[in-house]
Parts: C-alpha cells; structure tokens; sequence
C-alpha cells in the first residue's frame, strides 16, 4: 500500500529555481527553456514514430500470440469456445450494462477452472472485447451453435453458463431470463434445464428432491425409474461425448459425472 511521501526533493527544486532567479538567472533559464523547447520540435517527428512503432510492435506481438493460439487448438474447440464467449457476454449485458467485475469473472473462470495460462487468455480477452463491440444476435449464435454441435455440448454450455453467472454467488433475475431464452433457442428439455440448475443449487429444495431432480425424476420414483434415468443422464453427459471440444472441457464433464454419479449413490440408498 502506498502512503503519503514526505520526501523533500521537490521543495529542493524549487528553493533553487527561486535563488537562480533572485540572483539573476531569468534570462539563463529562459535561454535554457528556448533551447529545450527547440530540441523538443525537432526530435517531434522521432518521438512521434517511436510511439508508432512501439504500438506496431505491440500489436505484432499479440496477433502473433493469439494466432499461435488458435492454431494449437481443433476446430471444434475453438469454435465452441468463440461461441460460449457471445452466449456468455449476452448473460452479462443482461441489465443492458457491462461490469468490468463481470468480465474479469469470466477470464478468472478460463484461468482457474480450466487453467488456461496467460498467453491463451490475451485470446480470450479478445473474444470478449470483440463480442461486447459486435452486438452478435443471441438467436442466430444459438442456431449456429445447434448448427454445429451435439445436445450433450448444448448441455455442456449450459453447464459453463451457470458456472460463470453464478462466480459471484448471485444469479440476478435479468441473467435468468437471458439463460432460459437460451435453453430455448438451443432446444434444451425442462428436465435437463431443471437438472442443471438443481445440480449448481439454485432452487433450495432438501437433499432427496434435489437429487431426484438431478437424475431428472420426481420425487419417489421407483428403484428401476431411478435406474433408466441414471443410464440416460449417462448418455447424455458422458465425457466421451464432449471430447471432441478440448481436454478442458472433458475434464468439465467429467466432474459433472461424478455429482451425477453421487445423486444415483444417494437415491439408491434411500
């Protein structure tokens, strides 16, 4: 933390340029400022083409990154994770605002969550940037996403969505409403929709109806109807399905299998 300096160096500056002046010295700090203020117009054009080369290089250095980036990764991935960044920046924008807090939740969540190191994320930040500008329209984002993708990647994303909304612990009215436009632009069932946002604990419920809810049943469902709802949960969740988009997020899923796994654990014990 920085505090207040009480260094007298500038008291010092000052004290002297009173002293040159009361002995006589305007005219040699006159002559002085004339000479720097010429060196300064001649050198302008110099100054002026260092600024622009350093901006050049600057912006060399990051095109490069980013497209070394992008080469390293498969299309799939890449493409999934342009399209999570418009579906995700239109949940941000909900209130018709961007928060800097926002963003900076979205690149925490690509840094620690799937550990994207710092070169891969100045590509990221440029996905944001540029989708907050673009004003890409949420239907047509989805209908490419539907275009491209499976039903357990649109699981996927939902899944990344909630994550990201919910990184400040909140999850306002405004955001849920974007998100369940989205769930129907992409044509995600109410079961799975229900599930997803029973697994991340947005409706508080006790822990039964919680996890009937996760498996996509109802409260007291039979042994067997828990046991059919668990296989299609499986299939429909089931990392291989989703390993074509990156090891980050099969990794994703993976974790999701496990909460899956726990609630059938949990169901078959009661």
């Amino acid at each position: 933390m920085k505090y207040r300096n009480y260094n007298n160096g500038i008291y010092y500056f000052l004290l002297g340029i009173m002293l040159i002046s009361l002995f006589g010295g305007i005219r040699i700090i006159t002559e002085l400022f004339g000479v720097m203020l010429g060196l300064l117009i001649n050198l302008f054009p110099l100054i002026l083409v260092g600024i622009g080369l350093y901006y050049i290089a600057n912006t060399v250095k990051k095109n490069r990154t980013i497209d070394h980036q992008i080469h390293n990764q498969t299309v799939d991935n890449k493409r999934f994770c342009e399209l999570f960044i418009h579906v995700i920046t239109h949940v941000i924008k909900a209130d018709d605002k961007t928060d800097h807090r926002e963003i900076q939740a979205v690149l925490n969540y690509f840094r620690t969550r799937l550990n994207y190191p710092e070169e891969k994320l100045i590509w990221i930040t440029d996905l944001l940037h540029y989708s907050e500008q673009k004003h890409f329209s949420l239907s047509e984002v989805c209908l490419e996403f539907s275009a491209k993708f499976n039903y357990e990647a649109k699981l996927l994303l939902l899944d990344l969505v909630y994550e990201v909304a919910l990184s400040d612990q909140a999850l306002v009215h405004a955001e849920q409403e974007v998100i369940d436009e989205i769930v129907t632009l992409l044509g995600i069932s109410r079961q799975d929709h229900d599930g997803i946002r029973f697994l991340f604990g947005i409706s508080k419920v006790d822990d039964a109806t919680k996890h009937y809810a996760i498996l996509g049943l109802s409260p007291g469902a039979s042994k067997d109807g828990i046991k059919k709802a668990y296989r299609e949960a499986c299939k429909k969740n089931h990392p291989d399905r989703v390993h074509h988009l990156g090891g980050e997020f099969k990794k994703v899923a993976e974790e999701k299998m496990h909460k899956i796994n726990d609630s059938y654990a949990y169901l078959m014990k009661i």
